[in-house]
């Protein structure tokens, strides 16, 4: 949510700390042994850590090939701001700048063209990095000298490069946060927000804690008057550009955010996005002369000439609601806007938790790792502005899975198993998940962690990959030997799947049979239902038909054919454990054949004594279970 704003406070009180005998001693490469056994990660997906001793990393870019190249930010004192490609072993090479030359800190943006160059940002600017490691500007003059810079950048399907701008202030107003918290405001004083098409002001002005009056949009210390106008001008703040290295042209794509901190483009063949251009926006914080409580981040879908709101609207609501203001003060029924008026703003596909600091993402493209189409985020997480509540939110990943009708489903995909930093809790997982990006083939994930505030070589490159079964049917469902898992009536349901095959273990609370439908119609009418029971320590399983809504019998009895292809199981003290392999497609026409991604109800039943297909079940309930999809 704010990254280069807690980047630049922090550094300025570390900076400041250097200062004094015992200091922190930050030149010094401290590092340290991450574990992934502190992470916990999506059912059927491990994490390993690729590379360690980074120094305060913030964006990653995978050329064509398969090469990974790495920006350190130079956000620590005693530190550079550099680009690394790491090599599959985890070492890393020095890629740029070249001697004599230098990043101007924070480097914050990296990309590779489609003809394989590579390019980065820096503060107030964008360099094409040659192949020798020198640096040739190729974009200059970014208004990046308040809060925010200019952010993660990506190439287009048009050839241009895109990327996000921030924003100068908090949230409109340059104040005393902005020498306090910030550390701008005493070298910067003339530095504002610069609005990106004309807008016009309410006139509303605000009077910090030193007497000084401050409008929007101007220098600190200078009013405005209702109905003044501020031109609009390129580049701006608060903006996503996009850039034609080629000819040196800059253009405005869209405007209102706040920092636009991710930037990406679905896949063209995304079947709900078909390539759009999507953002990721920091929202405001608890602080400054003109605080805004409860703010979201967000996720956008980026359309031409699109207004996104800020510094007026956040998610789907305008500030002047109650739920941004703050309790016990003036704003406590709501935050007034600061424009007279504006366009309609766009709201967001995707919301996080307030804090989160939603930043890089990426799609996944198939392959190996599965869940094609589907976003990846990586959170950073609070550090506690203000009424923030820093423990709980951001620190992981997220994931995004995007509907037909256009809503989003959000849902944790990786995160410390103690939740927050993994230095609040003496743990060595995540520490501040910055970017996400897939390998060419689709068969890994890349997550940058930039590591502790204050302590160089800190930082990770961990790679996600998902897990080969090795399952048995054996009677016994170890831990973590399916993927999936879900809970119906008190029975267990675990489950796996290739492309053919159907692997599923029950773990029933009685001693008597336990059964599975899948796909039903109404009750058993429909369904493929399966029934298993331990007789003397040997497993009988049956493959049935449901009939009608109340009955069904068994496949071979209509005509069919039993297609249960292995079995095993147990009694134990907890109760009964079977495992099964069905085909997804057994070509048996009392069998419905099964699709490898697409999600299927079920129905669960089992008795507590009786082994008896015929009898009666204790309980039965109804579920979902979603097939992996297969590449």
């Amino acid at each position: 949510m704010r990254v280069f704003a807690q980047l630049c406070g922090v550094g300025l009180l570390l900076a400041g700390l250097l200062l004094f005998p015992g200091g922190l001693g930050l030149t010094a490469q401290v590092g340290r042994a991450p574990n992934p056994d502190d992470i916990e990660v999506y059912r059927g997906y491990k994490i390993e850590a690729l590379a360690a001793g980074l120094n305060s990393p913030t964006a990653l870019a995978i050329s064509e090939d398969g090469e990974i190249f790495v920006a350190e930010s130079g956000f620590l004192p005693g530190t550079e701001a550099r680009i690394v490609k790491v090599n599959p072993d985890g070492t890393t090479v020095r890629v740029a700048p070249a001697p004599g030359q230098a990043f101007l800190p924070p480097l914050l943006g990296l990309a590779v063209s489609p003809d394989g160059r590579l390019y980065a940002g820096d503060k107030g600017r964008i360099v094409r990095v040659e192949p020798d490691g020198s640096l040739s500007p190729v974009v200059a003059g970014l208004p990046s000298l308040g809060d925010h810079a200019n952010n993660h950048m990506a190439f287009g399907p048009d050839g241009w490069l895109y990327f996000g701008q921030g924003t100068a202030t908090n949230s409109g107003v340059a104040g005393l946060d902005n020498r306090e918290v910030t550390g701008w405001l005493a070298e910067h004083p003339e530095v504002h927000d610069l609005a990106c098409q004309e807008i016009v002001l309410a006139g509303r002005n605000f009077t910090d804690e030193e007497g000084v009056t401050t409008g929007a949009f101007v220098p600190y210390g200078t009013a405005t008057e209702p109905g003044q106008i501020i031109k609009g001008q390129v580049p701006c703040n608060g903006a996503i550009l996009r850039a034609d290295l080629e000819m040196g042209k800059l253009e405005l794509v869209a405007w209102g955010f706040r920092n636009p901190f991710g930037i990406g483009f679905a896949p063209q063949d995304h079947p709900v996005l078909h390539g759009a251009l999507l953002a990721s926006d920091n929202g405001p914080d608890v602080r400054g002369s003109r605080p805004i409580a409860n703010a979201p981040d967000e996720l956008n879908v980026v359309y031409e000439g699109g207004f996104y709101g800020w510094p007026d609207h956040f998610g789907f609501l305008e500030s002047s609601r109650a739920v941004f203001g703050l309790p016990g003060t003036e704003t406590e029924q709501g935050v007034p806007p600061l424009l007279a008026a504006h366009p309609q703003a766009i709201g967001p596909v995707a919301e996080f938790s307030v804090g989160s600091s939603a930043n890089g993402f990426a799609f996944s493209v198939g392959g190996a790792f599965g869940l094609a189409g589907d976003l990846f985020i990586a959170e950073w997480g609070a550090l506690g502005f203000g009424t923030q509540d820093m423990s709980p939110s951001g620190f992981k990943v997220q994931r995004v899975r995007f509907l037909p009708n256009g809503g989003t489903i959000v849902s944790d995909f990786i995160a410390n198993k103690v939740p927050g930093p993994a230095s609040a809790s003496g743990t060595a997982g995540l520490e501040h998940p910055i970017d996400v990006k897939f390998s060419p083939d689709g068969a890994a994930m890349y997550l940058l962690d930039f590591g502790r505030l204050g302590e160089p070589g800190s930082g990770v490159l961990w790679k996600v990959t998902r897990k080969t079964w090795a399952g048995k049917v054996d009677g016994v469902i170890e831990a973590e030997e399916y993927p999936h898992m879900t809970e119906v009536v008190g029975v267990k349901v675990y489950w796996h799947n290739d492309a053919e095959k159907l692997y599923l273990g029950l773990a029933s609370p009685g001693k008597g049979y336990v059964a599975i439908g899948l796909d039903p119609e109404r009750q058993m009418k429909g369904a493929n239902i399966i029934l298993a029971a331990v007789k003397n320590g040997k497993v009988e399983a049956r493959d049935d038909f449901g009939t009608a809504e109340t009955s069904h019998a068994s496949d071979t009895s209509l005509g069919g054919e039993n297609n249960v292809l292995e079995a095993a199981g147990k009694e134990t003290a907890a109760g009964t454990v079977v495992e099964f392999v069905i085909p997804l497609d057994s070509g048996d026409r009392f069998d419905k054949p099964l699709e490898p991604g697409r999600s299927y109800p079920i129905i669960v039943a089992y008795h507590r004594t009786s082994d008896s297909f015929n009898t009666r079940h204790t309980d039965r309930g109804q579920g979902l279970i979603a097939l992996e999809p297969v590449e």
